[in-house]
């Protein structure tokens, strides 16, 4: 996902990491890209990968069936979260602003939202009507009187 994001076919400058929207980075340089991808070449699926703005902070024992990698950007807290200040935060190579899909490597034409919104809705009903992995819910809904949707 990392590579399709910054593919020319998708990227709106790939050469300085911008995916699209003119400030969507999936990491703020070229070095964070290569241990990236380092580190997702070598890990375990006893390992999951932490990511915070382009950095890797390294790669940390997990269950099997943790996330592989888990991925935040631009978090500015209280009275620093505004524009200017992550402008300078980004400036000193600190944070980026990924926006929701390029900092999340996701970004596959409008596939990243529309498909990674699809499957957290889709598991998180599987998961609270207790349906099976491979299971539809529309039939879940329909036989079970008083369900909310």
């Amino acid at each position: 996902m990392i590579d399709n994001n910054l593919d020319f076919d998708v990227a709106l400058y790939p050469y300085e990491l911008v995916t699209y929207g003119e400030t969507g980075t999936v990491f703020q340089n070229w070095m964070q890209y290569r241990l990236i991808k380092q580190y997702l070449e070598k890990m375990t699926d006893r390992q999951t990968l932490v990511v915070e703005s382009g950095h890797p902070l390294g790669l940390f024992r997990s269950h099997e069936w943790s996330p592989r990698v888990i991925i935040t950007n631009a978090l500015m807290v209280g009275m620093f979260d505004n524009p200017e200040d992550c402008e300078i935060a980004e400036e000193m190579g600190v944070a980026n602003y990924g926006q929701m899909t390029a900092g999340g490597w996701m970004y596959i034409g409008p596939q990243g939202i529309v498909h990674g919104t699809y499957n957290t809705l889709l598991n998180a009903g599987r998961l609270k009507l207790g349906t099976g992995s491979n299971e539809d819910l529309r039939a879940v809904f329909s036989c079970r009187p008083g369900s909310a949707v």
